[in-house]
């Protein structure tokens, strides 16, 4: 499902749009070349690129690697062939790591618990999350880096990537930049947004982000070059014509809702998988947690919207002075509070690819 929905000049460049399905969502891209031929070239190779996404992570595929490795690797070591799944998992646990297990892709049977009971308009019992959080532990899977295996170490585990797989979606398609002719492109899969070269008429890509709690309304803008960006709400929403809750965000360590106090994570890393991940660590960690999470990862950026007592806050990474701009909706509600305090203090934003 495909479809060309915008091309604009008769001579070079090309701006076009492309908007198709992958992982139960629609990926759109911007992309700016040479002529309608490269676009074309890139957009097919993007499109093959997010169906071996789906092929690897989509557990609504019974036949996806994710899905055999989660009905095997209990048993004995799991070869994972498809090397960038196996990197994206191998990323999940350093993040696991490094926010004490505030991110955990070992979350699956809690999740599962969660979508069964949103198709009933309800919640899962307490009694129901406990058992399932017997089965996760991030700590429990083995890597096995020489053979590209994964071994779990107690019997139900399953990894559910959530985000990140939109992420590695937008990280592979990212390769058909490469192709001559390509000068930039803006990708963009739910959360996940993959920013590469100089945009048409600018030196940089100024990024509406949209606010996770309120569809369709973007609640700021962020200037970046060749970066990533993943964005997590924690806030609740009706998923259902009976309206009831369902968090957005779920605690690993707890296997309910998030009650830290950042109401919105976004993180800028080089990846839109790894971006996605730390949004969601950023979500769950909190505050007092996120200067050491910053710390612990590698030239990564963060804007975390805050409830603090009453009074909602902005906390930004100092680095993102003068690139973040924020909705007027969104400084009248925080009051015109916004503090640049935290990591990293600089960062070389021409990174190149």
């Amino acid at each position: 499902m495909l479809a060309l929905l915008l091309t604009t000049g008769c001579a070079e460049p090309v701006v076009t749009e492309f908007r198709w399905s992958a992982l139960s969502g629609e990926v759109s891209a911007l992309i700016w070349t040479t002529s309608d031929r490269v676009a074309q070239e890139i957009f097919e190779e993007m499109q093959l690129a997010t169906e071996r996404a789906e092929a690897a992570a989509d557990l609504a595929r019974p036949d996806s690697a994710l899905s055999r490795l989660n009905e095997h690797a209990a048993e004995a070591p799991f070869l994972v062939e498809e090397r960038d799944l196996y990197v994206c998992i191998k990323r999940a646990q350093e993040y696991a790591r490094a926010s004490s297990g505030a991110f955990d892709v070992t979350l699956g049977p809690v999740i599962g618990l969660y979508r069964e009971a949103a198709q009933q308009g309800s919640l899962p019992s307490d009694a129901a999350i406990e058992e399932a959080l017997e089965q996760v532990a991030w700590a429990d899977v083995t890597m096995f880096p020489e053979a590209h295996a994964v071994r779990f170490r107690r019997p139900g585990m399953k990894i559910d990537l959530g985000g990140m797989a939109d992420g590695l979606a937008l990280d592979l398609a990212m390769r058909a930049f490469s192709r001559v002719g390509s000068r930039a492109g803006l990708l963009q899969l739910r959360g996940s947004v993959q920013a590469w070269g100089t945009p048409p008429g600018g030196d940089s890509w100024e990024v509406p982000l949209e606010d996770p709690r309120t569809a369709g309304v973007e609640f700021a803008s962020l200037t970046v070059d060749n970066r990533a960006i993943g964005i997590v709400g924690s806030a609740f929403v009706p998923p259902d014509p009976a309206g009831q809750p369902s968090p957005l965000v779920l605690d690993p360590r707890t296997g309910k809702p998030s009650t830290s106090n950042v109401l919105v994570a976004v993180a800028v890393a080089e990846g839109a998988a790894d971006a996605t991940a730390l949004a969601q660590a950023l979500a769950v960690s909190g505050t007092l947690a996120a200067g050491t999470l910053l710390d612990k990862t590698r030239r990564v950026e963060a804007i975390l919207l805050v409830q603090g007592n009453g009074e909602p806050y902005v906390l930004a990474s100092a680095s993102l002075r003068g690139r973040l701009q924020l909705s007027e909706s969104l400084l009248q509600e925080v009051g015109g509070r916004v503090r640049y305090i935290l990591p990293p203090q600089s960062i070389d934003v021409n990174l190149g690819m």
